[in-house]
């Protein structure tokens, strides 16, 4: 069974830095994009495609990472009647089933189900009269979290995975993932196993479980000796499906028969790789293995004799350059698959289309040197070392080092896609180990020069096979970090500031500050850089909109820059991530686009009334002032947060109702060791922490603060703390 690998981390907030006045749009939620239907379709078609989520009214722009896919949204949806949603707020905001409709993609007969179910198995406390009000405004949302939309697939288009938004006036939505294939496309439908469609094989089915035991079946021919694989996709489209779908394939005889049942090979996803023993019709059957339905339960399946389980080799390719790549897989006819792909300059692993779908591969401008058991394979640092572990025995490189160099190593294995496992060891001409990388880590070391090195890859079962690809780089040792941006789409306010989060983890040569930068921002937008001081691996960059910013939405690039020596700057592109909520948990997933997104200005204002730094106290609480200026109009709630405050001190969150114009927020020791903040070197770079207005799901930025200790601060006995 392969498993996934998902990006996870505890909730973070953004910030904006100075005390400035910001505004917010009342009453915005953000559009979230569950799921396309179909989710894919055929190389150079037209397809239509259904768009589900919530808040996708007035949806009428496709973002999408390609220029080979292009759409048009149809915006006629309606817009939800929010009339009954101050009562859906006050009985159900703790419900677990009834609180998230923004998250859940449920049919409007649904979510009137589920009501009814709350009322008289949970004994949910709503009335006959709040439960309809309750039913009309989740089926509101239900109706408004659908839109139509036609996709225009180039003939140029790789198959592979693509990303998709859409674009409202309330800014831009979470990414819903398409899959381009070179198959014939079908659709599955609910029936039953007498009234199966007949489908000629090979193929791609597209289908969404939306009732209650509701099953799809697809007749076949299939001749003896025939190796069929049946690959059905979900849960890797998107993982928050296993809170509702779990699919379950079984295949049948023409007697009607079982014969062959799979609910999970790649995690929840079924496959069936089956061999048919007699000439015939067969029936493969399609369901949710405990009966359940949902928008959201969308699936692809690949039928026929094609393959799974594909790595790439050479598994690392020279970007911007056409190469010859061999996919190594099961079922594949001779179990490879030759084609020629051009993956895009880079440096670092990408993500390309093949004939068999997307494929992970390393980029690099370095000389790659692949492995050969008829010759030696001789090379120069730095460099790259390739090879397919087809043998138990270790394979060796011989490297000639011209002079003293710090190089970095790092192991390539599994996240190719590959089994494998590979340890490498650096010998040098004495056969003594000088650095060891184990599986998919890094290590830096210091080789001396003028003579020659082995490299020497292994895996570290001893095991084998064709598809046991790696690739070991020694690269020139630099300053390095590996940074994170958070949320993928940014939302700007024509005439305001926003910000976004910057988190880093830190390599060598990276101990001083950092800065953070923004390429192909919007004429009208500008980015002030901001340092990481020592100490913090936590940053923001600040967005700033002129009040004649153009409305629309670009992507960009941030970048953290590390100074060496006061006059050497590298730069590393943040990864995108996106936000997601699992078991009330907020988990991420990388993106490869980060969008910036301008919307108009504005209706309430925020501004801190004091001002200056925040002098913090081990054992006090320290208050701050923010004002609310509704003059815009808006009447109704905000949650104010502060994050970003030095370890030992915490501020809990505060609410107000539409009648109140002012808060306070109190600074307070967490019960924590404060001692190293109140220790901290002056010198270093001041700490920040910032306060944020959050209006249903949007969160703003209301002013940044410095955090220093109080002068003469003393114990209990009177020696200075």
């Amino acid at each position: 069974m392969r498993n996934l690998s998902v990006w996870s981390s505890v909730l973070q907030s953004f910030a904006v830095i100075g005390s400035v006045t910001l505004t917010v749009c009342a009453s915005a939620q953000i559009p979230r994009l569950n799921t396309l239907y179909p989710i894919g379709g055929k190389v150079g078609t037209s397809v239509e495609v259904e768009l589900r989520g919530s808040n996708l009214t007035g949806a009428d722009t496709f973002i999408v990472n390609s220029p080979y896919l292009t759409g048009k949204v149809d915006p006629s949806v309606g817009k939800p009647d929010e009339t009954h949603k101050p009562v859906w707020q006050n009985k159900c905001g703790s419900c677990h089933e009834l609180r998230s409709p923004s998250n859940r993609s449920l049919t409007p007969q649904q979510w009137s189900d589920v009501v009814e179910r709350m009322v008289k198995v949970r004994q949910a406390p709503l009335s006959a009269d709040e439960s309809t009000k309750v039913t009309q405004y989740l089926q509101g949302m239900a109706r408004a979290g659908r839109v139509s939309a036609h996709l225009n697939i180039s003939p140029d288009a790789k198959p592979g995975l693509y990303e998709v938004r859409v674009s409202n006036p309330k800014g831009v939505s979470t990414v819903g993932l398409f899959e381009v294939g070179n198959l014939p496309e079908i659709t599955g439908a609910p029936g039953t196993l007498e009234t199966a469609p007949t489908v000629q094989l090979p193929c791609i089915a597209n289908g969404s479980i939306t009732g209650n035991y509701e099953r799809h079946f697809f007749k076949f021919t299939a001749k003896q000796g025939q190796r069929l694989v049946f690959n059905l996709k979900g849960f890797r489209y998107n993982i928050l499906t296993q809170m509702f779908f779990n699919p379950n394939l079984r295949l049948y005889d023409n007697t009607g028969k079982e014969i062959q049942e799979n609910h999970g090979y790649f995690e929840l996803d079924p496959l069936i790789d089956w061999m048919c023993q007699k000439d015939g019709d067969y029936t493969l059957e399609v369901r949710d293995i405990l009966g359940r339905g949902n928008p959201g339960s969308v699936y692809r399946m690949s039928m026929g004799q094609v393959g799974y389980d594909t790595v790439a080799y050479p598994p690392a390719l020279t970007g911007g350059k056409k190469s010859n790549l061999r996919l190594i897989g099961k079922n594949l006819p001779g179990g490879v698959k030759d084609c020629t792909v051009e993956p895009a300059a880079g440096w670092g692993l990408q993500l390309i289309g093949t004939p068999e779908g997307s494929q992970q591969v390393f980029v690099t401008p370095l000389t790659i040197n692949t492995f050969s058991a008829r010759k030696p394979v001789a090379g120069t640092f730095p460099c790259g070392f390739t090879g397919r572990l087809d043998r138990a025995e270790p394979q060796t490189f011989t490297v000639d080092l011209p002079q003293d160099t710090s190089l970095e190593f790092e192991s390539y294995s599994t996240k190719l896609g590959s089994p494998a496992n590979v340890v490498v060891q650096v010998l040098n001409a004495k056969g003594e180990q000088v650095a060891r990388v184990e599986p998919e880590q890094r290590t830096v070391v210091k080789l001396a020069g003028k003579q020659t090195y082995t490299v020497r890859v292994q895996e570290t079962g001893a095991l084998f096979g064709n598809d046991y690809v790696y690739y070991v780089e020694a690269r020139p040792a630099q300053p390095n970090v590996v940074a994170v941006l958070r949320p993928d789409t940014i939302t700007l306010r024509a005439g305001g500031k926003t910000a976004a989060e910057v988190l880093i983890t830190r390599r060598e040569r990276t101990a001083g500050n950092l800065s953070i930068s923004a390429e192909n921002l919007p004429d009208g937008v500008t980015a002030e850089s901001i340092e990481f001081p020592p100490d913090r691996n936590q940053g923001f960059i600040i967005f700033t909109a002129s009040p004649n910013a153009k409305v629309g939405d670009i992507p960009i690039n941030v970048n953290v820059g590390v100074t060496v020596d006061d006059k050497t700057l590298h730069f590393y592109r943040a990864k995108p991530e996106e936000q997601y909520v699992m078991n009330n948990q907020a988990r991420y997933t990388e993106r490869t686009q980060s969008i910036l997104s301008v919307r108009p200005s504005l209706d309430v204002k925020f501004e801190r009334i004091d001002s200056g730094p925040v002098r913090v106290h081990p054992r006090k609480g320290v208050e701050m002032k923010i004002k609310i200026d509704r003059s815009g109009g808006y009447k109704g709630g905000v949650v104010f947060l502060t994050t970003g405050l030095p370890s030992g001190w915490i501020a809990s969150a505060e609410s107000v109702g539409g009648d109140k114009n002012e808060v306070t927020l109190t600074i307070r020791p967490d019960g924590n060791n404060t001692q190293p903040f109140l220790k901290r070197d002056l010198k270093l770079t001041r700490l920040k922490a910032i306060v944020e207005a959050i209006i249903d799901e949007y969160r703003y930025f209301v002013t940044t603060f410095e955090v220093i200790p109080q002068d003469n601060i003393v114990d209990d006995e009177g020696r200075p703390l």
